[in-house]
C-alpha cells in the first residue's frame, strides 16, 4: 500500500519504509573475536557480585574461561556472563555476549590460571559496523 498524497504531503510505498534497524549478528560472523579480545565474566561468589578480566576460547560449544590464579572462580553451575568485545569509535564496536552456567573443563590447559566452562544457554552478537535494516520486522508485517 501506499501512504500520504491526499493532503498533500508525501506518497510514501509502505514497503520502502523501515520498520526496524539491527546491528545483530550471528555467532560464526562474530568468532573470531573470541580469544583474540578483551573479554570479562560477572558471576557472583558467595551472594556478592564480581567482575574480572578472563582469557576465553571457545571450545564448541563451550567458551573455555582462564582467570588470574588470584581470582576466585564461579561455583559449578552458577550462572556466568561472558562479554568479549572490541572497537572503540562506533561503527567498529563488536560483541559477543553469552550468558550460561559455570562448570569445570574437562582436561584443562594446564598454566597458571584457574580454568572453568561456560555452557552457553544464550548468546547475542552485534556489530555496529553491519547496521542493516532488520527485514524480519517488514517480513511479520506483510503477513
Amino acid at each position: 500500500g501506499r501512504l500520504g498524497g491526499a493532503d498533500g504531503g508525501a506518497i510514501v510505498d509502505k514497503e520502502q519504509m523501515v520498520t526496524g534497524v539491527t546491528n545483530r549478528v550471528s555467532f560464526d560472523e562474530a568468532a573470531d573475536m573470541v580469544g583474540r579480545c578483551r573479554a570479562c565474566v560477572s558471576f557472583a561468589v558467595d551472594g556478592r557480585p564480581r567482575v574480572e578480566a578472563a582469557i576465553v576460547r571457545y571450545e564448541q560449544p563451550r567458551f573455555v574461561v582462564g582467570l588470574d590464579a588470584t581470582a576466585s572462580p564461579p561455583s559449578v553451575g552458577a550462572e556466568v556472563v561472558l562479554v568479549v568485545d572490541e572497537g572503540v569509535q562506533f561503527f567498529d564496536l563488536r560483541a559477543v555476549h553469552a550468558r550460561g552456567p559455570a562448570g569445570p573443563v574437562r582436561g584443562g590447559p594446564g598454566d597458571d590460571l584457574t580454568w572453568f566452562e561456560v555452557e552457553p544457554t544464550k548468546v547475542t552478537c552485534w556489530d555496529y559496523g553491519r547496521l542493516r535494516v532488520d527485514r524480519r520486522d517488514q517480513e511479520a508485517e506483510q503477513r
